[in-house]
Formats: structure tokens, C-alpha cells, sequence
């Protein structure tokens, strides 16, 4: 990349009116066509979801800038700042939500991750989930110090071309009363050792694996998410959380919804309780009024794949996940110590 190139590089708040309705910026969004598959499934036009994704470029916690190459906007990167991983990690997190360019090499990409760093310069952590099939996107990441972690797939139900028949009622699943979230905790804590910061040599085993145990007891008991459990003899065995998604939903005008965490115990697999539990909380959307439910689990977890595909889930896309870590020991600093980043 030229010099010239470097000197047209600007750093913009995408909630301004000039750029929120530039066509450059749209035919960025509407040109990626790593997601077409996924998105036909869903029902979704991608017009609609141009709207969706231009809306998550606003707000303080969200920093972007754009690439202009001959006066012309060619690259979007966005980062999204995660508060509650960071307050776990005790670190300054964000995920890269957005790494686009119109058919650029990867070293536009790379610019506009330099670019980013070089402003966010207490910045402790990055992830970034890229589509497959993005390879210029991919080499950029590696060539910029992001580490693999696991590859993450992303499966669709439709509930309007394949509606429920009465095998997915099943009435032994219940809501989680609020004496049983303890138990929920504790299963989790025991079952959910898949999530990709496992593979992160930066993280301790014990502090990846109560990622989702903290998660749950923070934030899945609340108006958002739904959950329902498997009793026997008074004891929690199995448990599921799913969650409508409202601004999604609205957005369409069709119903979009998420299967989240799901775990069973140990000493119960293998007798059809994830079965039922998948099952109850499709029965239970559709009786929301959702019509399209998705779920997203790791390739490697070959469980939770072989139960969904059995529901009727059928595989859209798939994602590689990156980590990069700035700084390693960042850790063992106080999230408070970093003030919010915004670009000057």
C-alpha cells in the first residue's frame, strides 16, 4: 500500500448523518458475501440487515473507523468494548464486530488494525469472529499477531417451513424456580468447558472454565432469558437458556430467537435429556410467536452438534475465532485503571 493511500487513512464517528447514509458505507455491508447462506435461511432481505448492522455502529462503547482510498470509502473496522469479560479478566477488552473492505488484500486490512491499535492505546485484549470463506481477513488477523482459538459454527431452525409437531412438548421440562438457580450454577460450572478461551494459552484452564458459571449467575437470570430444567428426585439434571431477540425481531418483523447454554449432568447423558430440553425450549418459542431460532457451538463440540441436528437445526455458516493479546500480564491489572476509549 502507497504512502498516498496511508495519508487518506481517517478516523470517523459513524453516528454522523454524512456517513450514516453514505451508499459507500452500504455497499460495503451489502457486498460481504460470506453470510448470503445464513441469511436466506433466516428469511432476513439483506436490506433489513443492512439497517441491523448500521445500528450497532453507535453508542459510546463502540469505536470505528473507515478507510478512504482516492476520496473514496473502502474499509470499515468497529470495536465493540465488553464490559463484563472485562471486569472477568480484569482487563480492557473489546471484539472487533466489523473488518470489512470492498475486495481489498490483506494489507488494507492490516492498516486499518494498526490504524486501531496505534488510537486505542490502553486496549488489553481483541477478538475477532471472521467468516470462513474470508481469507484476506483471516491472513490479516495472523499477520497482525491474532491468535486461533476454535472454529464456531452457526446453525438455523426455521419453525415457519418445518413447524413443531407434538414430540417437541415436553411438560417434565419446567421453568427454573428461583431455590434451583444455585443448582443451575453448579452445573454449569461442571458441563460448560466449551468455550474457545479454553484454547487460549494466555488463560488459565480453571479461569476459562468459569467463564460460563459467572456468566449465568450474573446476567442469564434476568428478563432477557428463559430457562428450563430436567428434575429427578428433586435434583437439577439438565438445563437450558434461550432468549428472544427483540431488536432483531423488530428490525424484520419476524420472530428471532437464540438456544444459549445448555448442560447435563454427567452421571444422566446419553438418556435423551438434551434431547428434551432442546426440544421444550423450541415448544416454548414457538408459542412466543418466533419464528426462526439459531444456535451457535464450537466445531469441536460434536455433543451439542450431533442433539441440535437431531431437532431439525440445520448447519448455515461457519466462523474462525481470534484472540489477541496485547498485553498478557494485563490481567492481574484492575479493569478500573482504564478509563472509556473513545477516539479523540
Amino acid at each position: 500500500m502507497t504512502n498516498k493511500k496511508l495519508k487518506e487513512f481517517r478516523i470517523q464517528g459513524l453516528e454522523r448523518d454524512d456517513l450514516k447514509d453514505s451508499p459507500e458505507l452500504d455497499a460495503l455491508f451489502l457486498g460481504y458475501p460470506y453470510k448470503d447462506f445464513q441469511l436466506r435461511q433466516l428469511d432476513i432481505p439483506k436490506e433489513k440487515m443492512l439497517k441491523y448492522l448500521k445500528a450497532s455502529l453507535g453508542g459510546k462503547q463502540v469505536n470505528s473507523a473507515y478507510l478512504t482510498e482516492e476520496g473514496r470509502l473502502v474499509g470499515l473496522i468497529s470495536a465493540r468494548h465488553l464490559p463484563w469479560l472485562s471486569g472477568h479478566f480484569k482487563a480492557n477488552m473489546f471484539t472487533l464486530q466489523h473488518l470489512l473492505t470492498s475486495g481489498k488484500e490483506p494489507g488494507y486490512f492490516q492498516n486499518m488494525i494498526r490504524y486501531l491499535l496505534d488510537q486505542m492505546e490502553s486496549i488489553d485484549f481483541l477478538d475477532c469472529r471472521v467468516a470462513a470463506g474470508d481469507i484476506n481477513a483471516i491472513q490479516a488477523l495472523e499477520n497482525s499477531g491474532f491468535r486461533f482459538v476454535g472454529n464456531e459454527i452457526f446453525l438455523v431452525r426455521s419453525l415457519l417451513k418445518d413447524p413443531l409437531d407434538e414430540s417437541y412438548r415436553h411438560p417434565e421440562c419446567v421453568p427454573c424456580p428461583d431455590d434451583m438457580q444455585d443448582q443451575v450454577f453448579d452445573l454449569a460450572a461442571k458441563t460448560h468447558f466449551h468455550n474457545r478461551y479454553m484454547y487460549d494459552p494466555e488463560v488459565a484452564p480453571e479461569e476459562a472454565a468459569a467463564i460460563y458459571q459467572r456468566y449465568l449467575s450474573g446476567l442469564a437470570f434476568n428478563s432477557d432469558y428463559h430457562c428450563l430444567i430436567k428434575l429427578e428426585d428433586g435434583q437439577v439434571q439438565g438445563f437450558i437458556f434461550y432468549k428472544y431477540n427483540q431488536n432483531l425481531s423488530h428490525m424484520v418483523g419476524r420472530g428471532y430467537a437464540s438456544l444459549d447454554f445448555i448442560g447435563v449432568n454427567n452421571s444422566a447423558r446419553n438418556r435423551g435429556l438434551g434431547d428434551a430440553l432442546n426440544r421444550a425450549a423450541l415448544w416454548h418459542l414457538s408459542k412466543m410467536g418466533v419464528t426462526h431460532v439459531v444456535v451457535r457451538t464450537l466445531g469441536s463440540n460434536y455433543p451439542a452438534l450431533r442433539i441440535v441436528h437431531k431437532v431439525g437445526f440445520r448447519i448455515t455458516s461457519s466462523d474462525l475465532h481470534f484472540h489477541h493479546w496485547l498485553r498478557p500480564k494485563a490481567r492481574e491489572n484492575s479493569a478500573n485503571q482504564h478509563p472509556d476509549l473513545i477516539f479523540p
